[in-house]
This record gives structure tokens, C-alpha cells and sequence, in this order.
């Protein structure tokens, strides 16, 4: 299972460029995803581009590796979403955090976007 993480992990980062997007990028490439509204099918609808391609696929490696534990059991990425959240979720909620922080959004977004999905879902003490 380990080896599956670190492979995830090392295909994230050879996907990223030299130098990593700011939380601040990526809210602005989200921005269109954000705020685009769900149909009747709970189906969302934006317009395809470059930065929402890359604002999608970034949210989905988030949510598939905080899937993952290390061997005692903790999760990877270290917050306890609820089963039922969703992509569009997560990505509101990075994107509030950054409004409200203003601070961090010079700041690399995986740290970001880690930090504040832990804020919104904290994991249980043990």
C-alpha cells in the first residue's frame, strides 16, 4: 500500500512545473469550478480550460490520496473528510480558506489546500 502512495506522490509532483502554483493561482483557476452550479442530475457545468482542467485534476488527487493510511493507521493527508463530500466541496472549501487567509495565499497550494482541509474536517483524537 505504501508503494502505491509513493507512486501516486511522484506522479503528482512530475505533473507539477519547476516552480509550484500559489494557493492564490489555483483559487483563481477554481474560481470558474466554484462557481458553477450543480443541475438536476447534481451534474456541475463549467467551462473547460486549461486552469479548471488543472484545478479539477489537482482536487482529484487530493480526494483519492486522503483515501489513503500509513501503516499505523493515520491518513496520509491527515483530515477525515465525511464519505459523502465531494469534489466541489473540497474546492469551496480551499478556495474560503484562501479568501479568509489572505496571509497564505502566497504560499505553495498542496500545503495550503492540506491545511485547510484540515481545518474543515478535523479527525477525531485518538
Amino acid at each position: 500500500m505504501l508503494a502505491t502512495v509513493v507512486v501516486a506522490l511522484t506522479l503528482c509532483a512530475a505533473s507539477l512545473n519547476a516552480n509550484a502554483e500559489t494557493a492564490l493561482e489555483v483559487q483563481s483557476w477554481c474560481k470558474p469550478v466554484a462557481n458553477a452550479k450543480l443541475d438536476a442530475n447534481d451534474t456541475i457545468s463549467y467551462n473547460s480550460t486549461h486552469d479548471t482542467g488543472f484545478c479539477w485534476g489537482a482536487f482529484a488527487a487530493i480526494q483519492e490520496l486522503s483515501k489513503y493510511r500509513w501503516d499505523d493507521r493515520t491518513l496520509l493527508l491527515r483530515f477525515c473528510p465525511p464519505p459523502t463530500s465531494s469534489r466541489l466541496q473540497y474546492i469551496k472549501v480551499v478556495s474560503k480558506y484562501v479568501d479568509d487567509h489572505p496571509e497564505d495565499g502566497h504560499q505553495e497550494f498542496a500545503g495550503v489546500a492540506r491545511l485547510a482541509l484540515a481545518s474543515a474536517f478535523p479527525c477525531p483524537a485518538q
